[in-house]
């Protein structure tokens, strides 16, 4: 089984025997410990193969989290799935924000969006997804101009570099 369908699991198992209410709490905190979790120092710690398993448990126990995520922790520990918490989380989140009529979308362009932009395009993704879109931009001018959105595994490529590319492949094919 492949690390990714591992951590899908983990994540729904999480899911499934949290609270519906109590799931955006959960999110949230298993967020910020994935956060602390990839401090340099403390990955170090977690991802050394000489690191005793103990020495794993009074960290999280240190933490003093929430009953329910304390034990997912120290379960992922004691399997030896610690390296996958990151990609766990973010399968955690969405199926929480799945549950909340929610989606992540991620936007890359070649220059920082202004705030108009940013909202209409917000407001745009809203309306095609029937969603609430939470957008991530990041700046790549490598793209050249336009946009590349990610989203639900999907990806909408209208960065001028794509452009380019796909003119210069029908140049050459004729």
């Amino acid at each position: 089984m492949s690390e990714s369908n591992v951590a899908v699991r983990y994540a729904q198992a999480l899911y499934m025997v949290t609270p519906p209410k109590a799931r955006s709490a959960l999110q949230i905190s298993l967020q910020n410990v994935c956060e602390a979790f990839s401090e340099p120092s403390i990955k170090q710690f977690l991802l050394h193969p000489k690191t005793p398993l103990l020495e794993k448990q009074k960290l999280v126990t240190a933490l003093e989290l929430s009953s329910p995520l304390n034990t997912f922790l120290l379960l992922v520990m004691e399997k030896g799935r610690d390296y996958l918490l990151s990609t766990i989380s973010n399968e955690f989140t969405t199926l929480v924000h799945a549950d909340e009529n929610k989606i992540m979308a991620k936007v890359k362009t070649a220059v920082p969006l202004i705030e108009n932009t940013l909202r209409d395009l917000t407001n745009q993704l809203n309306q095609n997804t029937g969603k609430q879109v939470t957008l991530t931009c990041a700046v790549d001018p490598n793209i050249g101009g336009g946009m590349i959105i990610e989203m639900n595994g999907k990806v909408i490529n209208a960065s001028l570099a794509h452009s380019l590319d796909q003119m210069k492949k029908r140049l050459l094919a004729n």
